[in-house]
């Protein structure tokens, strides 16, 4: 089990061809996929020092996105201070539970899919869009209420401040000393 799902991660990063793809995309299936990985990786190692933050909405608009914060909130965590990951962002024990939900059920789809491929069986699955839904909504709809709360007592304050190296925020200083 526990070597299935080491198989099935290093076939989502790239690293290894997915059995289960037909043959004739296997190779195309895992180029994509470490092209991602390494585009992913490259982009976290630059975008900061060309955009002043890694996320991609502040990076270009400067305003902070519903997440901002989030990555600060995280480290904060792995200090154990966990006051201040809920100054950074109080909805980060919200966020860390739902990617957990998310990377445990495709890691489980996909090691089923795995053993079922390995087995020589066909394995479908279906999703619950109704449930799926009903579940997200409120989610989305929590972070936007904090979102607006956050940015009318914070901005443009940290933690939600406005970033001036992103696109539109040097368009703006070019502009605005240009025309002075």
């Amino acid at each position: 089990m526990i070597s299935n799902i080491f198989k099935v991660i290093l076939i989502k990063v790239g690293f290894k061809t997915d059995p289960t793809v037909d043959p004739t995309f296997r190779l195309k299936s895992q180029k994509d996929h470490l092209i991602i990985f390494l585009v992913l990786i490259l982009y976290l190692f630059i975008s900061p020092k060309l955009l002043g933050t890694a996320c991609l909405i502040q990076g270009f608009c400067g305003f902070p996105c519903p997440t901002c914060g989030s990555t600060r909130a995280f480290f904060s965590l792995m200090r154990g201070d966990w006051r201040q990951a809920l100054y950074w962002h109080p909805l980060i024990f919200l966020s860390l539970a739902i990617i957990l939900i998310i990377f445990i059920v495709n890691i489980r789809r996909d090691v089923l899919r795995l053993k079922s491929f390995q087995a020589g069986e066909s394995l479908h699955f279906t999703e619950p869009k109704n449930k799926t839904w009903k579940i997200f909504i409120p989610i989305f709809i929590l972070y936007l209420a904090v979102y607006i709360y956050r940015l009318i007592n914070f901005f443009p304050q940290v933690p939600m401040n406005y970033n001036y190296s992103s696109i539109l925020g040097r368009l703006y200083l070019f502009l605005k000393n240009f025309f002075n």
